[in-house]
């Protein structure tokens, strides 16, 4: 399983590359401080408010940017259908990426 903030920088650095962004445009445009843009760039854990603005501000959802595996489905090829997570494989992911403090 990969790391879920792994996804999350490789999301933005993708985005950031496609649309020609610096950080700091990127910070504007996402309503967060580019010092935690900066955070986010070099693996710190965001607050969940500031994956709810990345998500809002690229029109997509949380899941894309975290990289959960999307299940394509023949009946319903409209709605995305996404790999479910056990309780120990989320329990155990979250622990095993606890927040780091930048000093």
């Amino acid at each position: 399983m990969s790391n879920w903030s792994d996804n999350l920088k490789n999301f933005l650095m993708t985005k950031m590359s496609e649309s020609n962004l610096k950080a700091n445009n990127l910070a504007k445009l996402t309503d967060i401080p580019s010092t935690t843009i900066y955070g986010i760039l070099n693996n710190c854990r965001p607050e969940i408010k500031n994956i709810i603005k990345i998500a809002k501000s690229f029109n997509c959802s949380i899941d894309e940017i975290l990289g959960r595996e999307v299940i394509k489905s023949t009946w319903d090829s409209v709605t995305p259908k996404y790999a479910e997570l056990s309780v120990p494989e989320l329990s155990k992911n979250l622990l095993s990426n606890s927040y780091r403090i930048n000093k």
